[in-house]
């Protein structure tokens, strides 16, 4: 943004606006209080141009007595009808607008106002010679500047007309009524998509998977294979990465000194001990007050290199919330309606600076800079539909309609916004019925038992399939091994899974005997078997046949190494022989 040429830093205020108080308040500032803070030459300036004369005096004596006759209703009439079609429009959109817009957004409609001190405007006389239909306006005093606090909860400068003399003028627009809703309503849809619950559920899946593998900072391609058939929620690679953000930012997992993410095993086991409405509500607050998930940064479609704009997620999250508050409850809402309302009411909600040449934010496709007010609806609009279809959605703030644009606030998406209160705690499922132990290892755990219990569970045991309504695991000597890494013995396990359920004796006697030293593997291997052990013998001294054997299993069959059966089957026939194979499948399957 620039005065007359001079780069203007950013968040710095305009020159009609620089001495105002941050006073602006909801109600209107008056006509008398917005000239009070003007010097006698620009009272004198803007005298003139309603064709009143000024009597000697005081700055603040004169603001009163132009206040007053500038609101006679037929001076007011006067200035109306010699105003321009470009002026007139102007005043109209603010009046539209609800009497004011921010400056930012003014200026870039209807132009900018120099800055200007008494011996410049002698100078320049800008009243009679105005760059911009804002400069024509302001220096016959139908508008001016303040500061308030905006949509964002940070402090703006706003472009208005005041209150008193906005009620005289002959608008032909209406104003907007007050607290009207952004956008419209849409049809409710035949089969929305079901409301997401299962942040908490999938969160605890993430903490167990922490506390036994080694994460180095973030997570690989192999952990999320890994994960995604245990989460019964959304699994897609964004919303995992949000859920490693809250995981962190809670302070539930930190990195130690190698950078690797170990449990903070304190605030850990008070999450997850406490009951789901607990556990939502604080996901629910970690993400909306926290600013360690940046949204800007993972809107699809956009890059945002380092270093090339400082916005503030949690501002811009208030922003978009004081907007969704409007929504009457229960109704599903076009977001191709609300988007572009936020831009006609407050385009500038995460740049309350006004700047958009100076972050550097690319198209992730074409490579393009997307920078300029042109730009809004692929970044900053982009950006709304992100929050509401993305974090809020994975939080089930948010119900979507699969098939179209509609959205609708949940229960807790109410109670986020301050318009409902949050649910009530509720008493888990009762262990015994929630948990399953079989015979053979197999614990089948149920979806509400508490995510503490679960979280024991999947510590000790490997895990084998998840749906959305239970999780199922199996106790393996691998899976005993790494819990006895941990310090947690067979006795151990066999008290945790007692205490949730019936134990089955045989699968008693089984753990108990494989602490014991009573293990017993079983493996899958291709073997190689000749006629003879002398043709055995003959191979084995063939280097690149030799290489792919390992153990004897006797005088005629011998071991082929893991990964090596295609190697073999080359080498074999280079030394004169064509192997039958049996089971190739079995083979392949076995490693060979």
């Amino acid at each position: 943004m620039t005065r007359n040429g001079d780069k203007i830093k950013a968040g710095q205020p305009s020159a009609f606006a620089s001495s105002f108080p941050i006073c602006y308040t909801e109600r209107m500032r008056t006509l008398e209080t917005t000239l009070r803070d003007y010097d006698l030459d620009l009272l004198r300036i803007i005298a003139g141009r309603w064709d009143i004369d000024l009597p000697a005096g005081d700055a603040r004596a004169a603001a009163g007595q132009l206040a007053a006759l500038m609101g006679a209703p037929a001076r007011v009439e006067a200035t109306w009808a010699i105003l321009s079609e470009p002026e007139r429009g102007a005043l109209q959109t603010l009046h539209a607008a609800g009497g004011r817009m921010t400056t930012a957004q003014f200026t870039r409609i209807f132009g900018a106002i120099r800055e200007m001190g008494p011996v410049r405007r002698k100078k320049e006389t800008p009243y009679l010679n105005p760059d911009s239909v804002a400069e024509s306006l302001f220096y016959r005093g139908l508008i001016a500047a303040a500061f308030d606090y905006g949509p964002t909860g940070t402090i703006q400068e706003y472009t208005f007309i005041p209150g008193d003399l906005r009620e005289m003028l002959p608008f032909t627009v209406p104003g907007a009524p007050e607290d009207t809703a952004p956008g419209r309503p849409a049809p409710a849809p035949a089969a929305p998509l079901p409301v997401d619950v299962s942040a908490v559920d999938d969160l605890a899946t993430l903490l167990a998977y922490v506390q036994i593998n080694e994460i180095d900072g973030a997570l690989r391609g192999a952990d999320t294979a890994a994960l995604r058939p245990h989460l019964p929620g959304d699994a897609s690679m964004p919303r995992l990465v949000f859920l490693m953000h809250l995981l962190a930012g809670m302070g539930l997992a930190l990195p130690d000194d190698a950078g690797v993410l170990r449990l903070a095993r304190v605030p850990a086991r008070a999450w997850l001990e406490a009951d789901r409405p607990v556990q939502t509500r604080a996901l629910v607050m970690a993400w909306a007050e926290g600013a360690y998930y940046n949204d800007l940064h993972h809107v699809p479609g956009l890059v945002c290199e380092e270093g090339g704009g400082q916005n503030d997620p949690v501002a811009a999250r208030q922003a978009v919330f004081n907007f969704l508050a409007m929504l009457p409850p229960g109704v599903w809402w076009s977001l191709d309606s609300f988007v572009p309302a936020i831009k006609d009411e407050a385009p500038d909600f995460q740049r309350p600076t006004g700047e958009w040449e100076s972050w550097y934010i690319r198209d992730a496709e074409t490579g393009e800079y997307l920078r300029g007010f042109e730009s809004w609806d692929r970044v900053d609009g982009a950006l709304i539909r992100h929050l509401i279809a993305g974090p809020m959605r994975w939080l089930g703030l948010t119900q979507i309609d699969g098939q179209s644009d509609a959205f609708c606030l949940t229960g807790a998406g109410l109670a986020l916004l301050g318009l409902a209160s949050w649910a009530q705690e509720t008493a888990e499922s009762d262990p015994s019925v929630a948990l399953d132990i079989r015979s053979d290892g197999v614990v089948v755990v149920a979806r509400d038992l508490n995510r503490f219990d679960r979280f024991q569970i999947a510590r000790v045991a490997d895990w084998e399939t998840s749906t959305g309504a239970a999780y199922t695991y199996r106790l393996t000597p691998g899976s005993l091994r790494r819990a006895g890494a941990q310090g947690i013995q067979v006795k151990h396990v066999l008290a945790t899974l007692g205490r949730l359920g019936s134990v089955p004796l045989p699968l008693v006697k089984v753990l108990e005997k494989w602490e014991g030293g009573g293990a017993v593997t079983l493996s899958r291997a291709v073997i190689m078997r000749t006629d003879s052990a002398e043709e055995l013998e003959r191979l084995r001294d063939e280097p690149n046949v030799n290489r792919c054997l390992g153990r004897p299993l006797g005088p005629t069959a011998v071991e082929v190494r893991p990964g090596m059966w295609p190697d073999l089957r080359e080498a074999l026939q280079a030394a004169g022989v064509l192997p039958e194979v049996i089971d190739l499948d079995a083979a392949e399957s076995g490693g060979g």
